[in-house]
């Protein structure tokens, strides 16, 4: 084997252990809370398009520069330079497939375990956005680099398509670059297959314009017309996508819930069955509390998509401590049509600011949480019985404002 042959084998390996380590790092540096959702997961683990994407663009900007120099000096036919071309870019988009790979494998054995089953055929929908995009990614650095071909093209690519994306993602059209990332559950959600039959339709036109502009001007000087053409395509496919108006990711679907037996009852969906018995034990510690202070007492307490104001606590499976279901109980309330909390610095926003802070120290058991409040919150120096009679005037002051029932 040559020495450029070991150097490029080397160099390869580098870039797969770099792609790997960006994958496994946004899992990692992320929490877990998805470990119990199929489509959760997999749209969480596309989220790392971000990251992986201006790195991709980078390599591929790099590789085209590096591949321009070399053909300069080298004696062959132009089917053969084509050729080379498309296996230079591949090589690039397999590495980061399999990166991505093997971020989904870490997905799948960890859902697996949390909650077993499988992905649906809707969850699956949320696969060909992030490998197109990578794929894009690595094209059409590729294809800059090889136009413009000076050692800083890789960082520019990374620069722009980081600069790109946020714009897009800030102000839309997001379908174009928004693969994934996901704060909260998506539990009675589903994948809407309009939007992601858009962003693929896209990015494949987008990587087959730069896949054959490649091919096309690899053996050209001047790629100045090439480049044009993509751009061209790029707008014109931007144009075409943000004029069918903003699909959404995401419409309702119906939830299987599971509930237990005790009153108020707790109703989780099916793939959350494991976490009913934490959450009755935080529900039951908050519902002791809330009751000692006179507050309205739930219906039940449920797992859906939007809080209503049905007498329902809305149960987050994302934070099943016992101030979470405090702070859902506070809400009871409170009858936004008559009275609106959120209103800042008026008397129910300072009452619900209040009750939530009193729900905290009075049901944590994080006793390094209750700590810091003690010393940052003025309301933290009160004794437990001084915050019972802060909590019993706020809910006084609530039902007279909001003309809510005792």
């Amino acid at each position: 084997m040559s020495g450029a042959a070991r150097r490029g084998r080397l160099d390869r390996t580098i870039l797969a252990a770099v792609f790997a380590l960006v994958v496994v790092a946004n899992l990692a540096l992320r929490d877990f809370r998805w470990r119990h959702e199929w489509t959760w997961a997999f749209f969480n683990l596309g989220f790392v398009t971000v990251l992986l994407c201006p790195l991709a663009a980078a390599v591929g900007a790099t590789s085209g520069a590096g591949f321009r120099d070399c053909s300069r000096t080298l004696a062959v036919s132009s089917g053969r330079i084509r050729a080379a071309v498309l296996a230079d870019i591949w090589s690039i988009v397999a590495l980061l497939w399999a990166a991505y790979a093997l971020g989904l494998a870490i997905t799948v054995a960890i859902v697996a375990a949390s909650t077993g089953g499988t992905p649906s055929a809707n969850t699956l929908l949320t696969l060909p956005g992030p490998l197109l995009q990578l794929a894009a990614a690595a094209a059409v650095g590729w294809l800059v680099g090889y136009g413009i071909a000076r050692w800083w093209s890789g960082a520019v690519m990374a620069a722009s398509w980081f600069i790109v994306t946020l714009g897009l993602y800030i102000n839309g059209p997001e379908v174009l670059v928004r693969t994934g990332g996901a704060s909260a559950s998506l539990v009675g959600l589903k994948i809407t297959p309009t939007y992601f039959s858009r962003q693929t339709l896209f990015l494949l036109v987008v990587l087959c314009a730069a896949l054959g502009l490649a091919v096309h001007s690899s053996d050209r000087a001047n790629l100045r017309p090439s480049l044009a053409i993509v751009a061209a395509a790029v707008v014109l496919g931007t144009g075409l996508v943000a004029s069918a108006g903003r699909p959404q990711p995401f419409a309702e679907s119906k939830v299987s819930l599971v509930c237990d037996t005790e009153t108020p009852r707790i109703c989780v969906a099916a793939e959350y069955q494991a976490l009913l018995p934490q959450a009755r034990r935080s529900f039951d510690k908050a519902l002791k509390w809330w009751a000692d202070l006179g507050g309205p007492q739930p219906i039940e307490v449920v797992q859906r998509v939007w809080p209503k104001n049905d007498g329902r606590i809305t149960v987050s499976t994302n934070y099943l401590d016992p101030e979470d279901f405090g702070g859902k109980l506070v809400q009871l309330l409170f009858d936004e049509e008559q009275c609106d909390f959120h209103e800042i610095g008026s008397a129910p926003y300072r009452a619900w600011m209040d009750l939530n802070d009193v729900a905290r120290l009075q049901l944590t058991e994080n006793p390094e949480y209750v700590a810091n409040m003690r010393l940052s919150y003025p309301i933290g120096r009160l004794s437990n019985e001084e915050l019972r009679l802060v909590a019993l005037k706020h809910i006084e002051t609530v039902r007279l404002d909001c003309n809510r029932p005792g």
